[in-house]
């Protein structure tokens, strides 16, 4: 269910769903470039691999055949009883585990039988439970569509599937359905299209949001975006509507009617879904047929398409008649609920989650149609969804925090070798704030190439450092490389780095950047290396590096080295430590212990800007070290 406020700044949602503008779906839409390389949420991949399970599963103990005409009955020819309201018996011819794998003869055919041995057993008992007419405990028995589909052989071997190895994901999917059931229901009707129609989504993509195929079909109803787009579905850089269970909802109904329309049947218009309603209208002219379940008999249309709706079908037959397959008493998962405002554009989600004492996350698992972690910035306004209840607090709240931190904000890219403690360092903004607002736990790393949204208010004020006299100091091997066309640059190692994405950037081998720096190629990399590496003149790189003029490189084992170690070791008598505390900058520690910014660079061989993190503990030498250790209290 959802709420709405009326706020004055706000404009108030009165609608559950903004409708998808249609487009004529017969013909094709140019997806611009843009489009098809926009950016997509982490692990969408691998939230798709539940159904990719499942279609492994089917092909191994279902595999396909291609005999032209493909009728897979398997001496089937199965009734039920009168009392659920099927087709009368026709005579079963009953096979047995050994003969499932040979060739029977039906009706002079002579086709290959194709039934794994392991789906037999399931198979023999979906035909006597139908045939004994097993049924819910008021009697009655719910039929897909109204559709008397439970006697046709090829659902009834999805049947079987579901009911033997493929009941565990299936238990998963009806237990999930409890959170979208009542909001595509009630899309569904009101669209006027049937209610079993959401077991397509189930087939889709087991119900999850946010989950994308390897033919790039994205969502819960998995459309490509060249669809997509035809049915008025947006898809760039910030948005994917795709995600967006409600609007992918409408499309689809609507995508649905419209095929339903040209066939006037709900199995060809999903088989139009799956394969294409070109692919129908050419197995209906070719067979001269427009029954779906004859057309797959005589092996019509993609493999996948054949299978397609009998799996529905049978997914369907399971969920509505639970009892009657053994699947009673599963638990739901609660039903999607959430209010709506009307917020600006172009603002941070972690603003918005802060002005409901949500979290980043919940904000996102709402709209998942948002790539960003923002709201689009070509909008003026966009409807949000917010967690259930807290649209009062939102109100209340979110003037306060805009007024504080503003809404506004620059994106600055990562870039290799870049990490949110620099990014803190250079902006003004702490690492904490930072790490909020983009979703990064404490410690986390933020991979290289990754989008930061920084605020432009609420920063503290960043001192310009002057460059440092005395450069840091760089150890490197003993051994002198010298590369005709390359140039040497130093490369500081961060938390989760690893030698071969090192290797990889710069376009190097691995071995190349052990020998080099003397490192076991096989081990961690420790934070705090400094490597040298050998790159072309010419090579371009927005890494962050060092220049050899930039450092003081160091031979091990040098004399250089030696009175560099004895000098360090003398200096090192006089010394304490100092830990980095919020809003410290080098020129501010330096002025606190009255020493120069380039001796607390130089003392703690920090990189030529003096780049400092939260609690890090700093050296400070000479006589200001011994100003810095805490004086005892005298006894009176």
């Amino acid at each position: 269910m959802k709420t709405t406020y009326f706020i004055a700044v706000l404009i108030v949602v009165c609608s559950l769903t903004s409708s998808a503008y249609a487009q004529n779906e017969s013909e094709p839409v140019s997806i611009p470039a843009a489009l098809v390389e926009a950016p997509t949420k982490d692990n969408l991949a691998v939230e798709y691999e539940e159904v990719a399970a499942v279609r492994v599963l089917e092909r191994r103990l279902l595999p396909s055949s291609e005999s032209r005409v493909n009728k897979l009955e398997l001496g089937y020819g199965v009734g039920a009883a009168d009392r659920l309201a099927l087709a009368g018996e026709p005579p079963v011819k009953v096979l047995t585990r050994t003969a499932a794998k040979e060739t029977v003869g039906l009706s002079g055919s002579g086709l290959q039988v194709n039934l794994d041995p392991q789906l037999f057993d399931a198979l023999e008992q979906i035909k006597s439970d139908l045939m004994q007419g097993t049924a819910e405990a008021d009697g009655s028995f719910v039929l897909p569509f109204g559709i008397e589909c439970a006697d046709q052989p090829s659902v009834q071997r999805y049947l079987a599937l579901f009911t033997d190895q493929g009941s565990k994901t299936l238990k998963v999917w009806m237990q999930r359905s409890g959170r979208w059931r009542p909001l595509i229901l009630e899309i569904l009707q009101e669209e006027a299209v049937p209610r079993d129609l959401l077991f397509l989504a189930m087939i889709e993509s087991g119900f999850k949001t946010q989950v994308k195929s390897p033919a790039n079909a994205g969502g819960m109803w998995q459309f490509i975006p060249g669809t997509a787009l035809d049915m008025g579905l947006r898809i760039d850089a910030y948005v994917d509507e795709r995600f967006d269970p409600i609007k992918a909802t409408r499309a689809a109904a609507i995508y649905l009617k419209r095929q339903h329309a040209k066939f006037g049947s709900w199995p060809l218009a999903m088989a139009a879904y799956n394969g294409g309603a070109g692919t129908v209208s050419k197995a209906i002219d070719t067979y001269n047929s427009n029954d779906y379940f004859q057309l797959v008999e005589y092996g019509a249309m993609y493999d996948e398409t054949r299978r397609y709706v009998p799996k529905i079908m049978a997914a369907a037959l399971v969920a509505n008649n639970p009892k009657s397959f053994g699947f009673d008493g599963l638990a739901s998962d609660p039903a999607w609920d959430y209010d709506e405002v009307e917020v600006p554009g172009d603002v941070r989600l972690s603003l918005l989650a802060d002005a409901v004492g949500s979290t980043l996350e919940e904000l996102e698992e709402l709209n998942p149609e948002l790539l960003l972690k923002q709201t689009p910035p070509d909008r003026e306004t966009y409807t949000l969804r917010i967690p259930a209840g807290t649209g009062s607090l939102f109100v209340e709240n979110f003037d306060n925090l805009v007024e504080k931190y503003g809404k506004k904000h620059e994106r600055i890219t990562l870039r290799f070798g870049e990490t949110i403690e620099r990014v803190a360092q250079k902006t003004g903004v702490p690492t904490r704030v930072l790490r909020e607002i983009n979703g990064f736990a404490n410690k986390e790393r933020a991979p290289y190439g990754t989008t930061l949204l920084v605020p432009t208010k609420g920063r503290s004020a960043v001192e310009p450092e002057s460059p440092s006299k005395e450069m840091r100091v760089v150890l490197v091997p003993k051994e002198e490389f010298t590369f005709e066309g390359r140039e040497r640059v130093f490369y500081d190692v961060n938390k989760g780095d690893t030698l071969e994405e090192i290797a990889d950037h710069f376009g190097l081998r691995k071995v190349q950047v052990a020998l080099w720096n003397d490192l076991d190629a096989t081990a961690k990399l420790r934070e705090g290396l400094t490597l040298q590496l050998f790159l072309p003149q010419d090579h371009a790189t927005d890494a962050i590096l060092s220049l050899e003029s930039e450092v003081r490189a160091l031979e091990i084992g040098s004399e250089e080295y030696e009175d560099w170690t004895q000098s360090k070791t003398q200096s090192e008598g006089n010394r304490t430590t100092y830990k980095v505390q919020k809003g410290d900058s080098v020129s501010k520690i330096a002025k606190k212990f009255s020493v120069k910014s380039t001796d607390l660079i130089r003392w703690n061989n920090l990189d030529s800007k003096g780049t400092i993190r939260l609690g890090m503990r700093l050296v400070i030498q000479g006589s200001a070290a011994k100003q810095a250790k805490p004086k005892k209290k005298q006894k009176k």
